[in-house]
């Protein structure tokens, strides 16, 4: 773990679940995924991992991600996560494939070697009417306000809410805009 001639990175990473979801390197569910070898990366690139999910409970749940514990704290400031998880249900026993996605930024600098913990969180599924943010079973201005925070924050990213996120592609921004728009008012 350590920087060589300014240009190329080094980073192993933990990666930790909550609830009753597990995360393997193959598709039987049989190597399970404890850390992440990013490799060697340069600034302005990323990397793409891919790792299967578990549904391991007994009722049906949606996923979420989040990072922890960067060292140094700047890092997550020059680095994002990502995935490729769209928000969809995973039933019982049920396997997803998920790309997580690790982008460094051309303007890194000064950070010699890195850590942050993945952290996969199962919840139990709701289904709820896109838009609504903050889970009352309508959209409307509270939900608009919740958005509105995380407005252009990322994955990784202080003030990102996957609660905003609604189309799940590790961004808040006008897609999401447009879904709660699309939705707004609406409630059951």
């Amino acid at each position: 773990m350590f920087l060589l001639n300014a240009t190329t990175i080094q980073r192993v990473g933990a990666v930790e679940t909550v609830g009753e979801i597990g995360v393997y390197w193959d598709s039987k569910c049989t190597n399970l995924v404890s850390s992440i070898d990013w490799g060697t990366l340069t600034p302005g690139s990323a990397k793409n991992v891919s790792v299967y999910m578990r549904n391991e409970g007994n009722e049906t749940v949606s996923l979420s991600m989040k990072t922890e514990n960067w060292d140094p704290s700047s890092a997550y400031t020059h680095m994002i996560l990502s995935w490729n998880y769209m928000g969809q249900s995973t039933g019982i026993g049920e396997v997803i494939k998920v790309t997580l996605t690790l982008s460094i930024s051309t303007k890194i600098s000064g950070i010699t070697n890195f850590r942050f913990d993945i952290i996969l969180e199962a919840q139990t599924y709701v289904a709820k009417i896109p838009g609504d943010a903050n889970g009352d079973r309508r959209v409307d201005g509270a939900d608009l306000v919740l958005l509105g925070k995380s407005w252009y924050k990322r994955v990784g990213e202080a003030g990102y809410d996957a609660r905003a996120d609604f189309n799940g592609d590790g961004i808040v921004d006008g897609a999401d805009l447009a879904i709660l728009g699309k939705n707004w008012y609406k409630s059951f």
